[in-house]
Formats: C-alpha cells, sequence, structure tokens
C-alpha cells in the first residue's frame, strides 16, 4: 500500500488520494487515534504519519516476503516487549526525545526476529 500512495503521490494523482481517504475515514481516525495512545502527543501528524507508515510498509513487505506480522503470538510478543522497552526510554533522557524513532526500531526488530527464529 505505501508503494502505492507513494506512486500515486509522485503522480500527483490527488483524486486517488482523496477517494483513499474518504473511503477509509474509519482507519483515518483509528490510525489518528493509535498515533495518540501510543505516542501520547499533543501534535499529532508526525505520530500519524508514523503509525501509517509502519502499516503500510509492513503490510507491503509482508506480501513481498510471505512473512506475517498480524498473528496473535507476535502481537502478544510485540506489545509485551513494547512495554518493557518504553519504560526502560522512558528513564533515559537521551531516548525519550527520539521515543518514535525507538518505537519504529523495536517493531521492525520484534519482526525480523519473530519470522527468523520463531515461525
Amino acid at each position: 500500500m505505501l508503494v502505492e500512495f507513494l506512486a500515486h503521490l509522485v503522480e500527483f494523482d490527488f483524486i486517488w488520494i482523496v477517494g483513499l481517504i474518504m473511503g477509509n475515514l474509519h482507519w483515518l481516525f483509528a490510525f489518528a487515534a493509535a498515533a495518540y495512545i501510543f505516542f501520547d502527543c499533543k501534535r499529532l501528524v508526525m505520530p500519524f504519519i508514523l503509525v501509517v507508515g509502519i502499516c503500510w510498509t509492513a503490510g507491503d513487505f509482508s506480501a513481498a516476503s510471505g512473512w506475517t506480522w498480524t498473528v496473535p503470538v507476535f502481537l502478544g510478543i510485540f506489545y509485551i516487549s513494547r512495554i518493557a522497552v518504553l519504560t526502560f526510554c522512558v528513564e533515559i533522557k537521551s531516548l525519550k526525545n527520539i521515543l518514535p524513532v525507538v518505537n519504529i526500531v523495536h517493531f521492525f526488530t520484534v519482526y525480523i526476529i519473530f519470522n527468523l527464529f520463531i515461525v
């Protein structure tokens, strides 16, 4: 989905982009709520782009490679380890400033470890 969106963005196909947004208003607000909850922020644009980017990138990579990320075992490992990582990062001042980047690195680290060693 990310590659398709970027292709339409480069082509200035705003009719397709508006159709995507209007056809998925539920997901627009769901991702905005997830970004607000996960990143606990007052500014919502960058965390929203990060949440959407993670989901689209993982979906595209999953379709291309056959790796899974929407199975309950992965989600359980991911969220339990996220609690540990975020608790650790909140205590360190330099990591607290780059929390969205830490979240992305954490997601892809757990994603790769899960698909290479657990599945």
